[in-house]
């Protein structure tokens, strides 16, 4: 893996992976663009400071979130 790759998040749905990015910002961005419901970026950073992974349930989708690096 490439070395200057700090962080990475990713979020999957029905087994398919509909936003990954390596910078948080950019990351909630484009979860905001596939699911305008979602949180705000502050409760994912607190989400992801508690777990590497996690799931959560918007509008009847469970969508699973992780921190790989």
């Amino acid at each position: 893996m490439n070395e200057r790759i700090k962080k990475l998040f990713s979020c999957t749905v029905n087994n398919r992976v509909v936003v990954i990015e390596t910078n948080f910002r950019l990351f909630h961005k484009l979860l905001k663009v596939v699911e305008p419901n979602c949180n705000s970026d502050r409760w994912y950073i607190d989400r992801f400071k508690e777990d590497r992974e996690f799931s959560q349930t918007i509008d009847g989708k469970v969508y699973h979130f992780q921190k790989l690096v």
